[in-house]
């Protein structure tokens, strides 16, 4: 995903994840994934940020993310709630009582900083009894990035399943080619058959070796749930094209479908032909073994 939407997802999930993080008390976790953002004007990730340096009793690195805030929105309550409060804490007007919660230190005022925004923190301070005002924005962009990261672990989870099923049927078609005389090649999205030796004599002349293997490569295809692409291979002749595939090599394919199809019982249209590149022949320094054809099988399920 790129441009402007790949951006806004990647400050979604990361904000998501910060929230998350500091809800279960894992606040220089979630201090460090805001940090990887690096974004001088997001306000819903500047807010949580000041946040959760308030929580970690950062008030310097607190109120100038607040700062920040009012210099984007100006008539932001949160932050200017935040920023009154910081004052009052580094001017010594309210004392803040430590309390030990989980394995990390809550202070009451930071806990009613921090309780605006991710919510389900105590407040147990002295001198301020209520939260800043909650911000409805920055609500709402934690939702909708924790929707995101759902969406996101859902469509992972399924394409991890599609590519397992589709691994497995390529190692099903993979063990279902295993023949004498037949080299089977395994990619990541079909398998590659390779006779060991030419299938064709010269021109288009099938060999009887050649046409007793690709029936038996054809007896194997019904009910497979696979494509089936036969590529004609040639070899380069001086003064003929030495690249861009030839009529011959075409020729062979369109043949080798004939016993493919006659064997499996499968409509001739069920198979596509096509040249190769002389470039790209299995045995190039191997003439004979390169008048012959591949075999491409692809899952269809």
């Amino acid at each position: 995903m790129t441009g402007t939407l790949g951006a806004r997802l990647t400050v979604d999930v990361a904000l998501g994840q910060a929230a998350a993080a500091a809800r279960t008390g894992e606040l220089e976790r979630a201090a460090r994934v805001l940090d990887d953002l690096d974004l001088a004007d997001n306000v819903a990730v500047l807010d949580l940020r000041a946040r959760i340096h308030a929580q970690l009793g950062e008030w310097v690195a607190a109120d100038s993310c607040w700062a920040r805030v009012q210099e984007v929105l100006p008539d932001s309550a949160e932050a200017a709630a935040g920023r009154r409060m910081i004052a009052r804490i580094i001017n010594g007007h309210s004392r803040v009582r430590p309390r030990i919660h989980a394995g990390w230190a809550v202070t009451g005022v930071a806990a009613a900083i921090l309780a605006a925004a991710v919510g389900g923190i105590a407040v147990a301070s002295q001198g301020t009894s209520a939260a800043p005002p909650q911000s409805d924005r920055l609500q709402s962009e934690i939702r909708r990035a924790d929707a995101l990261a759902r969406q996101l672990a859902d469509r992972d989870g399924a394409v991890v399943t599609a590519a397992a099923r589709r691994s497995g049927r390529l190692d099903s078609l993979t063990a279902s080619m295993a023949m004498p005389g037949l080299v089977v090649y395994r990619r990541a999205d079909d398998i590659e058959l390779v006779l060991d030796a030419g299938a064709f004599t010269q021109d288009t002349t099938i060999s009887n070796t050649g046409a007793a293997l690709i029936e038996a490569i054809g007896g194997r295809l019904t009910g497979l749930n696979a494509t089936t692409t036969v590529v004609g291979h040639a070899v380069a002749v001086p003064g003929g094209p030495q690249q861009g595939g030839s009529p011959v090599a075409l020729a062979r394919a369109a043949i080798a479908a004939e016993y493919l199809a006659a064997a499996s019982g499968l409509p001739l249209t069920a198979f596509t032909v096509a040249t190769a590149d002389q470039r790209d022949n299995p045995y190039p320094d191997d003439p004979a073994g390169d008048r012959t054809v591949t075999i491409l099988l692809r899952p269809t399920d």
